[in-house]
């Protein structure tokens, strides 16, 4: 009996002993993963650092001339940045796993049918998404979004009947000024669940082009004319549809037709406005204490990153009265356009800039183009990286 009692003891001792070794060595590779995952956010800020050189260095000339392309690197805390890079690595694995889960239910959605998304299919599609949007804002570090009204009289443009000519069901389209990749997932995040108007290049995207098309979106070369036009006659479809069909989904047009710093507005192309249809504005606002969390002169791969370099970042949607554009409009108005698409774009352009303060610029997406060109190695520019 004696014996077996040691034994018994014995064997306490030995599991004791292997359940401490166990904690030790599980803390142990605790510790070694987050030192390894800190060394890479750590290296990406370094990266970054070293990339954004010329855009810290800009010549006071060239940021005037590019001033809605500039993000202020003096206003970066690279401090900060560093601390909070042990986030990157776990927000990214969030994000890839939020896009692969959602895409794969997606195509799940697909077996059996031939058809677009409609009835449950999409009801669906909407709910998740919506969820998935709203993870993949707080993934990039955006943890608040404040959404209001502006009660805004828009007589002195629309005339003094303008409410009378408000439609009695949705708008058809929304449009916004665009700043970054989020501006996407604020529309998604929505209970319109709206499509968008995107560039060609997103079409071609791993899981991101599936989805825009599964939501159904539009696609245009910017630089091509003929796709232009095929857009344009898109989106009358598109708005016509959405009038006779409720399941129709409503269009995003971002008529600046790319990103800038949010501070300035450029000029509005027509495409939003050509069908001569009411639109529901948005006006969108960032807030982060340490960037700019725009997709202006860096390219989407670097702004992204950085943003999940950030402790908290925010957005303020404000919503504006739906704008029916009226013959009081066309004709008060008839300098700013050739046809009454352009003077409709050119108005709407007036609202943004007049209710929200915000300095009007001719600036291109070419000149875009071309700082980044110069800030970065071409090869980086094209493609992918050239999407916002």
């Amino acid at each position: 009996v004696h014996g077996e009692y040691i034994i018994v003891k014995m064997q306490e001792i030995i599991l004791q002993i292997s359940l401490g070794l166990t904690s030790i060595l599980a803390s142990k590779c605790f510790i070694i993963a987050a030192i390894i995952n800190w060394s890479i956010g750590l290296s990406f800020v370094a990266y970054f650092y070293l990339k954004s050189k010329k855009l810290r260095n800009l010549n006071k000339e060239m940021k005037e001339k590019m001033l809605p392309f500039i993000n202020s690197p003096e206003k970066w805390n690279w401090w900060v940045f560093s601390l909070c890079s042990f986030f990157m690595i776990p927000r990214i694995i969030g994000f890839l796993l939020l896009t692969i889960t959602y895409t794969s239910m997606i195509k799940l959605l697909t077996i059996g049918t031939t058809k677009s998304f409609t009835g449950w299919r999409r009801l669906i599609m909407k709910l998740v998404g919506r969820l998935f949007a709203r993870l993949g804002m707080l993934c990039g570090s955006f943890v608040w979004i404040d959404e209001s009204d502006c009660d805004i009289d828009l007589a002195r443009w629309l005339g003094e009947k303008w409410k009378e000519a408000k439609p009695q069901g949705r708008a058809p389209i929304f449009t916004a000024n665009h700043i970054a990749w989020s501006d996407v997932l604020f529309f998604m995040s929505r209970s319109e669940f709206p499509a968008f108007v995107a560039s060609k290049q997103i079409a071609n995207l791993p899981y991101y082009g599936y989805l825009a098309k599964a939501f159904g979106s539009f696609f245009v070369e910017r630089a091509d004319k003929d796709s232009r036009d095929v857009t344009l006659k898109a989106i009358k479809e598109r708005v016509q549809s959405i009038k006779d069909y409720p399941d129709s989904p409503q269009l995003v047009i971002f008529p600046e037709g790319g990103t800038s710093n949010g501070l300035y507005l450029l000029r509005f192309k027509r495409g939003a406005f050509e069908a001569l249809e009411p639109i529901q504005p948005y006006y969108l606002k960032y807030y982060s204490p340490y960037c700019n969390p725009a997709c202006d002169s860096i390219p989407l791969h670097l702004q992204l990153l950085l943003m999940m370099c950030q402790p908290y970042s925010t957005i303020s949607a404000h919503r504006m009265p739906v704008i029916t554009p009226t013959d009081f409009m066309y004709e008060k108005f008839k300098a700013l356009g050739s046809s009454k698409a352009e003077i409709f774009a050119a108005v709407v352009r007036e609202i943004y800039s007049t209710t929200f303060n915000i300095t009007k610029v001719d600036n291109t997406l070419e000149e875009k183009l071309k700082l980044r060109t110069y800030l970065y190695s071409s090869a980086q520019i094209n493609g992918f990286l050239n999407l916002m």
